[in-house]
Formats: structure tokens, C-alpha cells, sequence
């Protein structure tokens, strides 16, 4: 039975539900971004400019704040 049949048994109120991500794939995309956003190169071959924004998301990484968006009681498979 795939998603959808499954979805079907519920009747309509599955029509209405939103589906959950990941958080930990979630997590690694989002570290991706916040990566490339703060390493990415303009021409002529200069970084980006440090500023309080960038300075904020060097904090959202693996290591550190993008842990605190997951739950430590909820649990999906």
C-alpha cells in the first residue's frame, strides 16, 4: 500500500493534514545553505562581507543552534 492508499483510509480529514520532514535531513540541508551562504566567493574572488547577520548565522551550524529546531521527545519513522 503506498502513501496515498493509506492516506485514503483516513477519509478526509487526510486531505487536510501537512506532511513532516526529517529533522535531521532537515538539518543537513540547512547546514548546506548556511555553509555556501557564509563561504560563497564574488567576483573579484572576495568572501562576503562579515556582518551582524552573517556573524548570527555562523552560530546555526551541525554543532550548534540547527540542533535546538528538533524535538527530543518527538520521534517519526
Amino acid at each position: 500500500m503506498n502513501v496515498n492508499e493509506i492516506s485514503k483510509t483516513i477519509g478526509e480529514l487526510a486531505d487536510k493534514l501537512h506532511p513532516l520532514v526529517f529533522g535531521d535531513e532537515l538539518i543537513r540541508l540547512l547546514n548546506l545553505i548556511i555553509t555556501y551562504l557564509l563561504n560563497h566567493i564574488h567576483q573579484p574572488q572576495n568572501p562576503p562581507l562579515s556582518t551582524s547577520i552573517s556573524d548570527e548565522l555562523k552560530k546555526y551550524n551541525i554543532e550548534g543552534k540547527l540542533q535546538n529546531i528538533i524535538s527530543n521527545q518527538i520521534r517519526i519513522n
